[in-house]
Order: structure tokens, then sequence, then C-alpha cells
């Protein structure tokens, strides 16, 4: 279907739990996969499921909020977990050049949430931030063990096609608590309107045991993105992150040595 809120699922204000679900082509202005609105602050979870080929289109008179192909969160805050998706192949589009969003083509969360352990890849966004963006940001957000790699975004630098953490306020303060995930070299950070700075990882305060590099995908055609031999994220994962999960979306456990392994 085709909405504006929403293409597969819309939450609003509602407790919900979305396990162990396949999301696939569907659009909407804000969150192709699925939309979810926390203004109330109540349970929501997004767990074990999948968000396949998915498309938000910012629409006309919505440029300043619209995106999230995979999944869109708004008003986030601690009873909201993303946990263990796998989101791939995802797109944002803006109706006009104009327009200063359209991203997080993957995963766009507006306010504090804790993702974890989400396999992010190949999606594609018209602006930055093609695999996670995160905005505004009231209460530390917590980011840990997520694998985010080969997303697109028309950024003028690499790094800001992956993840951007974006505030509307200019020096606003990023309260990202950030461990443990495969992302690449450097990022952006947005503050305020078209004020851009990028920063490599090791500079940026809230990031502690991130690795980066090619995840080694068993098997990318056949859409086996569990991290094979050689790949970084063996045993790179923190277990002792609120909302551990011991298993991946498949079941198998995640311990095949002492250390867990991220996405």
């Amino acid at each position: 279907q085709d909405e504006f809120y929403g293409g597969g699922v819309a939450v609003f204000n509602s407790e919900v739990v979305l396990d162990a679900v396949v999301l696939r082509d569907n659009a909407a202005c804000r969150g192709g996969g699925v939309y979810v609105d926390n203004t109330q602050g109540i349970s929501a979870v997004v767990s074990n499921s999948e968000f396949d080929s998915n498309h938000a289109t910012v629409c006309q008179g919505d440029e300043a909020f619209g995106g999230g192909g995979g999944i869109y969160v708004t008003h986030a805050g601690d009873a909201v977990m993303i946990v263990n998706n796998l989101v791939h192949d995802n797109t944002t589009r803006r109706i006009n050049t104009a327009a200063e969003r359209g991203s997080g083509a993957g995963i766009h969360v507006q306010g504090s949430a804790s993702v974890l352990h989400n396999t992010v890849w190949a999606n594609r966004s018209d602006t930055c931030g093609g695999g996670m963006t995160l905005w505004d940001r009231t209460a530390p957000a917590l980011i840990a063990n997520n694998l985010v790699w080969g997303n697109f975004g028309n950024c003028a630098r690499a790094g800001g096609r992956d993840l951007i953490l974006q505030g509307s306020r200019p020096n606003e303060a990023f309260q990202v608590d950030m461990r443990n995930n495969l992302l690449p070299e450097r990022f952006q950070v947005q503050h305020g309107e078209r004020h851009y700075s990028w920063f490599d990882i090791a500079d940026f305060w809230g990031d502690v045991g991130r690795v980066s590099g090619d995840p080694q995908f068993l098997d990318r055609e056949a859409l086996e993105l569990t991290p094979g031999p050689g790949s970084p994220a063996l045993d790179a994962a923190d277990a002792s992150v609120p909302g551990w999960v011991a298993t991946d979306r498949n079941s198998a456990s995640r311990v095949d040595q002492p250390i867990r392994d991220i996405g």
C-alpha cells in the first residue's frame, strides 16, 4: 500500500511488539516499512524482522520530516527498542532538490531509543544517511552492536553515506552512547541547517569498541548477511549493554567464542 505514514505498518501511541515479520515493497512519505509515533512514551519494540525494498518519498509539505525507507520512529524514548533486524535495499527520495531531509533510508530515529544488533546494508538515500539517521536526541540514545555498512547517500563525503547524527539546533550536544558498532571510518554530524562537521570516530566522545572494514558476509547475493571468516564483526560485540539478546534474527546463538559478534 502507499500511505503518508507507514506503508506497511503505522503505530500511533499504542503499545506494540512487531516481531519476526517481513515488510517488503511498501511505500509512504514517512516510514516506507513501518512508522511509529511514540509521543506518549509507550513501549514499542521492533525486533527479529526483515525490512526489504521499502520506499519513502519526502512528500510535498513534509520536506522537514520525511524519510525512513525501512523504519521511521518519531518521539522515541527509553521505551523504544529496535533490535535484531535485517534492514536492506530500502530507499528514500526527495521530490525536489530543496528538501533538506529524506535521510535514514534504512532506519530514521527522531529522539532517543535503543538500537541494537541490526544489520543495515545496501540502503540508498537521495541525501546523506543512506543507512541510519539519528535526529534531535533529547536524552542519550543507545546505539550498540550494529553492522551499518555498504549504504549509499548522495553526500559530498563518504562518511555520511552510512550514518548521520543530526540536530536542528546549532551547537546542540549529541548525547549518543555508541558501543561496538561496525561503521565507516568517518561519519557526519549536522548542527542546525547547513552546518556540517566531519568526525573520526576516535574523536567522538560517545563511541567505544568500534570496528570498521568489509563485514565479509557469507553470501551477499543470497542475502546471507551473517559475518563470515575474517570479518571484523566477529567477536567484537558488547554483551553488557542493556537489552542484549543472545541469539540473532534466525535464533542462532551469538556465542561461538567467549566474545559475541556484531550484527
